[in-house]
């Protein structure tokens, strides 16, 4: 691709927005950089995303004008969305022990998903320019609740399901898994900026194909 310059847009929850680090760089600035290098070119970042937005609200910053006018434009998107709701879906049943929790916000969950990547597909299909889509996995911040590893490797699993030819998901659950709580910020929710720099590194391992190919 002989561009000299790429959209980006980020959508998500507070992993695009970088929550959990007050230093180092979240994910987005330091993918914007690895896409620069790679492209050659200047990448003009956007950022729609809302610190605690579920997947439902990641989905309803579509509706909104200024959004859809960047994604048509966009050749980079990378969504961030599901965290917020394995939290709320930990936290019922903490106070439950109710497992269909879980099973709830998980078809929930993929439902919204599929929901922003069929609307971002619809607008995008006005234009013939290549884009890539880059879809965050989770990892497991409650490693200590029964049940919680097999709701977000089922929810990784529903995740690489929406896999094509660009789009792919940055899996970030054994990464994270290995390295406990080095990769957490102080509130033990949120990645550190090593958490964002692993997170990076796997969008960035996906590769930019087939946009810089074209």
């Amino acid at each position: 691709m002989n561009n000299t310059k790429l959209d980006y847009v980020a959508l998500g929850d507070s992993l695009t927005l970088g929550v959990g680090t007050l230093i180092a760089p979240g994910f987005v600035p330091r993918y914007e950089d690895a896409l620069s290098i790679s492209a050659h070119a200047d990448v003009k970042r956007k950022v729609f995303a809302r610190n605690g937005a579920t997947s439902k609200d990641v989905l309803s910053f579509l509706s909104r004008k200024n959004v859809q006018e960047a994604i048509h434009g966009a050749e980079v998107i990378t969504i961030s969305a599901g965290g917020n709701d394995l939290i709320r879906a930990a936290r019922s049943y903490i106070a439950s022990n109710d497992k269909r929790f879980f099973e709830e916000v998980l078809w929930r969950c993929m439902k919204n998903i599929s929901a922003i990547l069929n609307t971002i597909i619809e607008l995008k299909s006005i234009g013939r320019h290549p884009y890539i889509i880059r879809l965050i996995g989770l990892y497991n911040p409650f490693p200590f609740i029964d049940f919680s590893d097999n709701w977000v490797k089922a929810f990784n699993r529903y995740l690489n399901s929406f896999e094509e030819s660009n789009i792919e998901v940055a899996n970030i659950y054994v990464p994270f898994k290995k390295a406990g709580r080095k990769v957490l910020s102080i509130d033990g929710l949120h990645p550190n900026g090593k958490g964002y720099e692993i997170i990076s590194e796997e969008l960035v391992k996906l590769g930019f194909e087939p946009l810089l190919n074209q």
